[in-house]
């Protein structure tokens, strides 16, 4: 989420039409699972239950466990009940579907409060669901046409010549595997939306996947499958090891958002006396949503990610609130030159001589190519970077270049402007980033 968010910024920066997608798996072996474990227990969550996703996903939980540890004859007996209700789901019929239809909803209701708090926006959703249909259709032209052959009961591509095995498209169920629908989804971005390349934000363990899926693209004739791009990422991990939504050792994000405003309350409850409470509650969302998506994106995406709460919430070192302190700091310094009469003016920029000074000048000179850069190699954490260093830069010059005391008014106006230019440069950076600082802490 903060990746994807991250880049379609980026991309709008840099000039490009674009429009942002979120492709729901709303449909599938791993929903099948998870109904199937609301089918035995005969129950969903309670009308008060807070977060009716994290519930489903324990049914998830314990239904990849049970598999996990049946008996042989009990796995065939299961797996046979999960086939039985995907089954169900695509042909939309039954008490499964009615079921499916409920849940479905009180996940996506999750889901959205989620990208509201996070600010992250989409212009179009496509689900899985929506695209079952004509993933078969899809099988059944390409069988036709020759491009898909029957191999003992299941269809697809040999791909073997290309290293890539046997590409499936309908198994010998009858139902189609996940990548199907990617060819339905593909499809309608290439028709629909007429785009000329198209960017999966997708985990490194979805590699393969992505190749076979291009391929068959290219075979299928899509001229724009050559312009398919697989932004590969590595995942997070907590400091003891992997997380697995399948064995249930994660991070829920109701539980994150707490832990994150839990950690940053302290900061706060000084300013308790001097703030509204809306402006507290503000400021805390801010700090948490900067704190959690710089620590994301400030890493090289193909690089996993250790989540360390306190590290990612310091207000030192390469973190957000430390980004979003000195953007804070220069509205601060502002505010008093404004209080004090002071004015910016270019007139007398030539007396801006500091070597700190220049050196700031430098960074926000360098902006712009920082941006394409990140563009050009789809990676945020170039940004993020340079505009860590832009801020120690800032603070040095800070440290070591007096503004409100300056040796003369045109020095000081030319110095509120370099002051004004990096607030300005940094509050834009951080906006790609997705991220909204405070305009005081």
């Amino acid at each position: 989420m903060c990746l994807g968010d991250a880049l379609c910024r980026i991309f709008k920066y840099m000039g490009y039409d674009l429009i942002a997608v979120n492709y729901i798996g709303d449909e599938g072996t791993h929903v099948a699972k998870c109904l199937w474990q609301v089918l035995e227990t005969g129950k969903g969550p309670a009308e008060d239950e807070p977060n009716k996703a994290h519930w489903y996903g324990a049914r998830y939980v314990a239904a990849s466990r049970l598999l996990k540890e049946a008996s042989a004859e009990d796995k065939v007996r299961y797996e046979k009940q999960v086939s039985g209700i995907l089954a169900d789901l695509e042909a939309k019929r039954g008490e499964t579907y009615a079921i499916w239809q409920k849940s479905r909803q009180e996940c996506l209701a999750d889901f959205k409060s989620i990208y509201a708090w996070m600010d992250v926006h989409f212009d179009h959703y496509f689900f899985e669901s929506e695209v079952s249909e004509e993933a078969q259709q899809i099988v059944d032209e390409c069988l036709a046409k020759g491009v898909f052959k029957n191999s003992e009961g299941a269809v697809g591509i040999d791909m073997s010549d290309f290293n890539l095995g046997f590409f499936m498209a309908r198994k010998s169920d009858g139902t189609t595997p996940y990548i199907t629908k990617d060819l339905a989804l593909a499809r309608r971005k290439f028709q629909d939306f007429k785009i000329e390349h198209s960017i999966y934000v997708v985990g490194s363990e979805q590699n393969f996947h992505f190749q076979q899926l291009f391929k068959a693209l290219e075979l299928m004739g899509f001229a724009q499958a050559k312009n398919c791009f697989h932004l590969s990422y590595a995942h997070v991990k907590l400091p003891e090891g992997k997380m697995s939504s399948r064995s249930g050792n994660v991070l829920p994000f109701a539980y994150l958002r707490q832990e994150l405003l839990k950690e940053l309350a302290p900061y706060l409850e000084k300013y308790k006396a001097q703030w509204r409470e809306d402006e507290l509650t503000q400021t805390a969302d801010q700090l948490a949503v900067g704190a959690i998506k710089y620590g994301m994106l400030s890493s090289d995406p193909l690089k996993e990610i250790v989540f360390d709460l306190a590290a990612w919430t310091a207000f030192e070192g390469n973190t957000g609130p430390y980004l979003m302190y000195s953007y804070a700091r220069t509205r601060s310094i502002l505010t008093k030159c404004a209080e004090q009469g002071f004015v910016r003016s270019f007139a007398h920029f030539e007396r801006v001589t500091q070597p700190f000074a220049h050196e700031l000048l430098r960074a926000l000179y360098d902006f712009n190519e920082t941006v394409a850069q990140s563009c050009e190699h789809y990676k945020p954490s170039i940004l993020a970077n340079h505009l860590y260093n832009m801020c120690r830069t800032f603070n040095r010059f800070y440290a070591e270049v007096p503004i409100l005391k300056s040796k003369s008014d045109e020095e000081r106006s030319a110095l509120i402007c370099l002051v004004e230019g990096f607030s300005l440069t940094l509050k834009k950076g951080l906006f790609l980033l997705g991220i909204s600082p405070p305009e005081r802490m």
